[in-house]
């Protein structure tokens, strides 16, 4: 996984397979079958098409394929069906699951292929063209130079070998370029707050107009230099070119931090980041706290995290059973007794407690034995803004954030993976507080048993509670713990 996570997620490779079951070159032209793949960490959900208007379909995640015997008139443009009611048609995945996850990020732009290598279409085999921000810079008549500090042998591997065959030190330079382009086209999205679709190709278009002298793909600094000019005849209003370009300067600036000694580079966090904190509002003058290197290091610890999440739930078998698997733990200190802030469920006798998560609606129901949730228990839906599950019922919300590595963490808590949900008593909806002094905020951590077992091993914990709180806790880990 972590091998998969170092490659940039904006990389697709160009799948050209040219059938030569037939005798004369007609009949294996008319076979060829041209698809458009995304490499590790897909770009999933993205609509593709040519020039000529042919549209690919994508036939299996991060794959998009056109019909046999089509050849693609250049250019090929990728771009993102996300619209604002529908914000993750289009993502980067991350994780390498195949669909949504809480690792994910949303894909708001695109980019065109303008040259496509010729083609024999009398060879057998597959040839194998990588398609990115990097090589939707080469002109459509191709190059026979270098592209903005890139020589020309580091543009053919980006382009016939692509991230996955590069040394580790060209790796790292085309993942970090293609990044930082799309952190710069996401900030034209959320700066307009228009994304990108094939009627709104500006962002796109911004590559064709790049200053590809000298350095400036290269060298992060000078990120700023690469897209002034191509800003300045964008179209944008004054205000959304200042904000872009002041949002360049950052991102430049701060991109080297975005790799995890864990996960490798993980560059991608700047275009969260960008995708996080660049607003329609957002002054020239914010951008510099907005894009900062601690803003950038906490996308980078939500990225990790999402990862950590996703391939938790893998191995748990699914996101059903992972969410099915989760306990609740009231806040203990180190003798393992509750503290205060987690004697409202002991005090109301809750027992019963379980989870359970519709996929097909990404609804997650909380029941008890009625001491909180009545009947059917509670239904919590998912909101693509807070990354959180929510719900109302009478007087009282609650929320389950099963990534909530932005809170500072629960008092008493020592689980290392944070999960929380929390219940606000006496909602009150205009001031958004529970009850007097926000006295109803009550917040627990979710955690599996393997995770408790784990965390508490030979510390004290008293899990008899834990078995009369959950109705799916089990036996107890072991006779140390208790």
């Amino acid at each position: 996984m972590q091998h998969l996570l170092k490659r940039n997620s904006l990389f697709l490779i160009l799948l050209l397979n040219g059938l030569s079951a037939c005798s004369d070159s007609d009949s294996a032209r008319k076979q060829i079958n041209y698809s458009f793949v995304a490499e590790d960490a897909a770009l999933i959900g993205l609509d593709v098409s040519d020039n000529a208007g042919n549209q690919a379909t994508e036939s299996s995640p991060g794959t998009y394929s056109f019909d046999a015997g089509v050849v693609p008139q250049p250019p090929v443009t990728f771009v993102t069906r996300n619209t604002d009611s529908e914000p993750f048609n289009s993502f980067q995945d991350l994780d390498a699951s195949g669909d949504l996850s809480e690792a994910d990020i949303a894909y708001n732009v695109g980019f065109s292929l303008k040259f496509i290598p010729q083609i024999n279409p009398d060879e057998a085999g597959i040839t194998s063209v990588f398609a990115n921000p990097i090589t939707a810079l080469i002109p459509a008549q191709g190059t026979t130079g270098g592209l903005g500090g890139l020589n020309l042998s580091e543009v053919n591997s980006a382009l016939s070998g692509g991230v996955k065959n590069a040394d580790p030190v060209l790796q790292t330079k085309l993942q970090k370029i293609a990044a930082k382009i799309t952190a710069v086209q996401e900030a034209i999205v959320a700066s307009t707050g228009q994304k990108a679709s094939k009627t709104n190709l500006t962002s796109i278009n911004l590559l064709d107009r790049f200053n590809l002298s000298s350095d400036t793909l290269t060298d992060d600094t000078k990120l700023n230099q690469l897209v002034d000019s191509a800003l300045d005849s964008s179209g944008l209003s004054t205000e959304s070119i200042q904000v872009v370009k002041a949002t360049a300067t950052q991102v430049g600036t701060n991109i080297n931090k975005a790799t995890s000694p864990t996960k490798g580079n993980l560059f991608e966090s700047a275009i969260k980041l960008v995708q996080t904190e660049i607003k329609q509002t957002t002054t020239v003058a914010q951008v510099s706290s907005l894009i900062s290197e601690t803003k950038l290091l906490t996308a980078l610890t939500q990225v990790v995290s999402g990862i950590d999440l996703a391939e938790t739930v893998a191995s748990s078998g699914g996101k059903e059973a992972f969410v099915a698997s989760l306990l609740l733990v009231p806040p203990m200190d180190a003798n393992g007794d509750i503290f205060p802030q987690g004697n409202d469920v002991i005090q109301r006798g809750m027992s019963d407690f379980a989870l359970s998560l519709n996929k097909t609606s990404n609804v997650i129901t909380i029941a008890d034995n009625g001491a909180y949730f009545s009947g059917a228990g509670v239904q919590l839906s998912y909101s693509d803004t807070s990354k959180a599950y929510g719900g109302i019922s009478g007087n009282d919300a609650y929320a389950i954030s099963l990534n909530a590595i932005d809170l500072v963490g629960v008092e008493g808590y020592s689980l290392s993976q944070l999960r929380l949900i929390s219940f606000c008593i006496d909602y009150d909806t205009s001031t958004q507080t529970c009850g007097v002094n926000n006295q109803g905020q009550q917040s627990y951590a979710l955690a599996t048993k393997a995770e408790i077992c784990s965390a508490y091993d030979n510390q004290p914990l008293n899990e008899s509670i834990l078995q009369s709180i959950n109705a799916n806790y089990g036996d107890s880990c072991s006779t140390s713990n208790n």
